[in-house]
């Protein structure tokens, strides 16, 4: 089954080119994050969610005014595809109950007519499985995550961790993700920004889970949140951040405001981490 999707993933870029049928796309951009489940029956399965950028022009040069959808093809091997899923005309989809393994993927573009452009460059990517028995669309509505499971409850809902081993769905925030994989368990965060996740949240501690903006006002990264942080949130205060200090923002509103000292002002002598009882 497919399925489209609301949800944030990280990204991971991959570039690929149509050829040679009338509406052929000159370039789209393909985007792949997998996360996976062990259903209930015992049988692997997993998620792919796509991402791309509509294209402008067909084979000739000319300008690309009836683009009409786009066909998402899959198999087992490469190039040899055993279905495919006309998605209409989207630019995000989700793709669910892989089997585990490794999945084979493109796309094809059509115009008004009909006409179909050629395959796009194939992606491979390895299904895996968290093996936790719940399935991401455990309530069978046709999006993934759109009812996560909470307060214990493993019925009718939606895996809140889906590459994450969490048979229990605890959600403590209930925020709709699990404790076992949300970066500020603790603190409602559904989200989960987190802007300098590229690096760890304390230097003195390698490797240490990386925490969310909105748990994370420790900006020097010594493990513990001091009056030096609230000067740097006061150099920025009322003005919109640079790029390269968007970590600083920590109600994901992308300016410096009385919100992100009041965060700041709870964590104030204390770690950062998922939650203030850490």
């Amino acid at each position: 089954m497919f399925y489209s999707s609301k949800k944030r993933y990280k990204r991971i870029a991959e570039r690929i080119q149509f050829s040679n049928l009338k509406c052929r796309l000159l370039y789209i951009k393909l985007t792949l994050f997998i996360i996976f489940f062990l259903s209930s029956t015992s049988l692997f399965a997993g998620e792919v969610t796509l991402k791309w950028y509509a294209p402008t022009s067909k084979v000739d040069g000319t300008r690309l005014k009836d683009l009409s959808g786009y066909k998402i093809y899959y198999g087992t091997a490469s190039r040899l595809y055993t279905g495919y899923i006309d998605i209409g005309n989207v630019t995000t989809i989700r793709i669910g109950n892989l089997p585990a393994g490794f999945i084979y993927l493109a796309l094809t573009a059509y115009d008004a007519s009909g006409n179909e452009s050629g395959y796009s460059n194939e992606v491979r990517k390895s299904v895996l499985a968290d093996s936790d028995g719940i399935p991401d669309d455990g309530d069978d509505s046709g999006f993934i995550g759109d009812n996560p499971c909470s307060g214990g409850n493993t019925v009718n809902c939606d895996d809140n961790c889906p590459n994450t081993y969490n048979p229990d769905q605890a959600d403590t925030d209930g925020d709709g993700v699990g404790d076992a994989c949300d970066n500020c368990r603790y603190v409602f965060n559904p989200d989960q920004l987190d802007s300098n996740s590229e690096e760890d949240d304390n230097t003195s501690i390698p490797g240490i889970q990386h925490y969310g903006n909105v748990c994370d006002p420790d900006f020097d990264n010594n493990g513990i949140v001091s009056k030096k942080d609230k000067l740097k949130l006061k150099k920025y205060y009322g003005k919109d951040l640079p790029e390269n200090k968007d970590y600083m923002d920590l109600d994901g509103d992308a300016i410096i405001s009385k919100e992100d000292i009041n965060i700041w002002r709870k964590y104030f002598r204390n770690s950062p981490g998922p939650g203030l009882e850490d």
